[in-house]
């Protein structure tokens, strides 16, 4: 799948579970938790992609100025 499958797991966390019945995020529920780790590294993951294609963008219109 390429660049439509991104690199970080996510797995199964009681913690993320739970967290939504106290009407709470994953981060304020258990923020030391293995899912609040594993959804910061998509965060981070998702977030260097769209720097990335920007980067990318910015390049390319430049190059066709």
């Amino acid at each position: 799948y390429g660049v439509k499958v991104f690199d970080t797991e996510i797995y199964p966390d009681t913690a993320l579970a739970d967290a939504p019945g106290f009407g709470q995020t994953i981060y304020e529920f258990a923020p030391d938790s293995q899912a609040a780790e594993q959804y910061m590294a998509l965060t981070q993951e998702i977030v260097g992609r769209i720097d990335r294609l920007s980067h990318a963008e910015q390049s390319l219109s430049e190059v066709a100025s």
